[in-house]
């Protein structure tokens, strides 16, 4: 159950980091637009 679960785990991490890659690199603007007012925050504190 374990192995199962680990092989499942791995490849859904790998899966979600190429999706995340993918949808980052043709659609920068859209995740763009929502990370500025997230992002802002956090620079300011440094």
């Amino acid at each position: 159950m374990s192995s199962a679960l680990s092989a499942a785990g791995y490849t859904g991490h790998i899966s979600f980091s190429r999706t995340m890659s993918n949808t980052s690199s043709p659609a920068p603007a859209s995740p763009s637009t929502t990370s500025p007012p997230v992002r802002i925050p956090p620079p300011l504190v440094h």
